[in-house]
């Protein structure tokens, strides 16, 4: 893996899912502010990979490699250093590999896992773009957007090809190729959120303005917003979201104290067992053990602040 070749100050294929908001990691105002601090000469923190993304790149060639064979194609191109640019878009992508097609019309295959997407069949003309993931979770047979599905599209975009394979290996044991054509709605989206991104970047560029888009979890507020001051401000806009938020947790608690109930009535009933079956449903009331453990002593720390990312929420009476 040759890491992040393209600019933080243009938006990229594998950050779509993020800025588009189809990602559970991270959200489109954290993908500005890398941009933002970046602008300014600021250091963004050093990219660590964790045991799960070293084997993805070990497995990524091999992986590129059993979907040629699949899909009945020569050996693919994998060395890719640079960053691709699409040509009037403010747009840039990274591939993992692209195959050269020979023309054939491939059709579902699920002894090959070769499953082509929103068409019966799709013809392999030309060069195409793969995108290789390798994941933990069940086999799908239809990837979501975070997936691939986005970086395709843009890849796709990039690069003038027709068609394009995500291949997918599943916990190690499953391999399916998704095939796709040209997705004109999606690319069109692709496209708005390229620009959407480049003006916000270039207003931060000329004269220091953030543009946020709306918050979309709190851990994105408070990565952004990650000071406190010291100050009282008069929002009386918000008092119908602070009086929504305490309903709706006084309507929590009393769920939560409902299934607190059934669970206890339903221990009564199980006693010492562990395991009950209750017609449809196996219920099961295991031990939690815990390994003993030799003293430590624990190492000093710095003194430190980071903002929450709970509020608190009572009537001001």
């Amino acid at each position: 893996m040759v890491g992040k070749v393209t600019p933080y100050d243009t938006l990229s294929g594998s950050l779509l899912p993020a800025y588009m908001g189809y990602s559970h990691f991270k959200g489109p105002n954290e993908c500005l502010k890398d941009a933002f601090d970046w602008v300014s000469g600021n250091t963004l923190d050093n990219f660590q990979q964790n045991e799960a993304m070293k084997w993805g790149d070990t497995l990524e060639p091999i992986v590129a490699q059993q979907a040629a064979i699949r899909l009945g194609l020569e050996t693919p191109k994998t060395k890719y250093d640079k960053a691709i640019f699409h040509e009037e878009w403010p747009l840039a992508v990274s591939l993992d590999a692209t195959l050269d097609g020979n023309g054939k019309e491939l059709h579902v295959d699920w002894d090959k896992g070769i499953i082509p997407i929103n068409q019966d069949s799709i013809k392999l003309e030309g060069r195409g773009c793969l995108e290789v993931k390798i994941t933990g979770q069940d086999a799908e047979n239809k990837p979501p957007m975070y997936r691939g599905v986005l970086q395709l599209q843009a890849q796709m975009a990039c690069t003038h090809s027709t068609w394009g394979c995500i291949a997918i290996l599943y916990k190690g044991t499953e391999l399916r190729l998704f095939l796709y054509g040209i997705d004109k709605d999606l690319q069109a989206q692709i496209k708005q959120a390229s620009y959407d991104f480049k003006e916000r970047v270039e207003k931060y560029r000329l004269n220091q303005e953030t543009h946020w888009l709306p918050m979309t979890s709190t851990k994105e507020a408070t990565t952004i917003y990650d000071e406190a001051e010291d100050e009282i401000i008069q929002l009386p806009e918000i008092a119908g979201i602070a009086s929504e938020i305490v309903e709706l947790k006084d309507d929590i608690k009393e769920q939560y104290d409902r299934i607190d109930t059934l669970q206890a009535s339903i221990m009564e009933h199980m006693k010492d067992s562990k395991v009950a079956i209750a017609g449809d449903f196996k219920v099961t009331w295991p031990m939690l053990n815990y390994k003993a453990q030799p003293e430590k002593v624990v190492a000093a720390k710095k003194a430190y602040s980071i903002r929450q990312s709970k509020l608190r929420i009572k009537y001001n009476g």
